[in-house]
């Protein structure tokens, strides 16, 4: 069978709460997975496992578009608008 360490689902990865949770933040149109995390006071590995059931294979300092960031922002409760 397959080893279960490598057959992680969405559920299974922490959930860590955001302060920001329930508020709206203007983000630009992209944003480096560092910065995402450092903005939502999560780790960066929280984060970089947050986009692998999504099929995003991103590193610490990835660039993700505004689609994705939103996304990920919407996981923990925060609500993202593009910055003009």
């Amino acid at each position: 069978g397959l080893n279960p360490i490598f057959c992680k689902t969405e559920e299974s990865i922490p959930q860590t709460k955001s302060p920001l949770q329930g508020m709206t933040v203007e983000v630009k149109s992209t944003i480096v997975v560092k910065e995402l995390a450092q903005f939502l006071s999560i780790k960066p590995f929280i984060v970089i496992a947050g986009l692998l059931p999504r099929g995003v294979f991103a590193n610490l300092n990835e660039t993700l578009n505004f689609d994705t960031a939103s996304k990920v922002f919407a996981k923990y409760g925060v609500v993202a608008k593009r910055s003009v």
